[in-house]
């Protein structure tokens, strides 16, 4: 994509986690869409919510999120 192409995408902040008992319902339920969103109209701006409820960038790679520069890795069950 160019630059211009990219300044026609809506830039959409995909918050999730949190001190919630549904910590982590909120993880997976943000990877689906994640997943789900058109990257040609849309560009995502994960952003991690801790437990401690500090907000953290975050990425999406091959189906996971996590924490950019922190040690946040989705509970498995």
């Amino acid at each position: 994509m160019t630059d211009t192409e990219n300044d026609k995408r809506l830039r959409i902040m995909v918050l999730f986690g949190g001190r919630s008992d549904e910590h982590e319902v909120s993880v997976l339920s943000a990877t689906n869409i994640l997943s789900a969103m058109d990257r040609e109209k849309y560009e995502p701006v994960p952003i991690y919510v801790g437990r401690d409820g500090r907000w953290r960038p975050s990425n999406f790679i091959a189906g996971s999120t996590g924490a950019c520069g922190g040690t946040y890795h989705r509970p498995r069950n």
